[in-house]
């Protein structure tokens, strides 16, 4: 499945829209939040879900959503050595709109079940001869996910009582040592749903993602620092050299879609360039 991109208002659906053939959708209440994979059903713990059968297909509901509850059933996966991806880290999931989080639960069983992450990317620039050259970060080898990629320099989930600003405040000091008086000056863009199936565990997984997409220009004497490890190294670039890098599959996917609508916008004479 290809990433889809889409323009969104205000007010977002985090309800899933098309459910990708082979996986059981996943209900809570009257929304279709997110999709199970088949290799997932037996995983799916009795206390907090409900398997049924519409049309031969089996549609599972989310019955019980208390946080210990959930996070109970996150452990015993961790336990299992079914989340590679574990985060000991809670996030909030909708429904129809982003006014109130229906519930939280641990980041890393978001893939399995097809529930939406929320994360900002921020495109860090800087004004070299006239053009803007893009910091760009090579993920950690250890990472669960995407590891050794080239991503942005900025790009993290939104935690729990997190907006998308206070995120970017948060990850821009821990990824990049970039202070508040400096990421204050970032620019909101644009907002982004990506979703494609990927694999986690040897099981067939849903990612989704909505990215709230900021630019952020910073002095050309600016060097990044890394403390808190998730990257190893930072590096700057020119467009055409990201443009081919992504190209030649060395990006993560939703990096590589923030760079590309910087890309864009700097065509079309839409980039602020100080």
């Amino acid at each position: 499945m290809k990433p889809s991109i889409t323009s969104a208002p205000a007010l977002l659906d985090a309800s899933l829209a098309q459910v990708p053939e082979g996986l059981a959708p996943l209900w809570y209440r009257q929304h279709c939040l997110g999709a199970v994979s088949p290799g997932w059903l037996p995983r799916l713990d009795a206390r907090i879900f409900n398997v049924e059968t519409r049309d031969g297909q089996p549609h599972v509901r989310l019955v019980r959503v208390e946080p210990t509850l959930l996070q109970s059933w996150a452990q015993e996966m961790q336990a299992r050595g079914a989340l590679p991806g574990w985060r000991g880290e809670a996030i909030e999931v909708f429904g129809p709109d982003e006014q109130e989080p229906l519930f939280h639960i641990e980041r890393s069983l978001l893939r399995p079940l097809g529930l939406l992450l929320r994360t900002v990317q921020v495109n860090v620039y800087t004004i070299r001869h006239g053009q803007p050259w893009l910091w760009c970060a090579r993920r950690a080898a250890h990472k669960a996910i995407d590891p050794g990629l080239l991503d942005s320099l900025v790009a993290g989930g939104i935690g729990c009582d997190e907006t998308p600003l206070s995120t970017l405040f948060r990850e821009a000091a821990e990824e990049a040592g970039l202070s508040q008086a400096l990421a204050r000056h970032a620019l909101p863009t644009g907002i982004m749903d990506s979703t494609s199936l990927s694999e986690d565990d040897g099981h067939t997984v849903l990612h989704r993602e909505r990215m709230h997409v900021f630019d952020l220009q910073v002095p050309e004497g600016f060097q990044p620092t890394h403390p808190d490890g998730e990257t190893e190294s930072a590096s700057l670039h020119p467009l055409e050299a990201v443009l081919a890098q992504i190209r030649q599959g060395q990006w993560t996917r939703e990096g590589a879609w923030a760079s590309i609508n910087l890309m864009h916008r700097h065509q079309k004479g839409m980039l602020q360039l100080r």
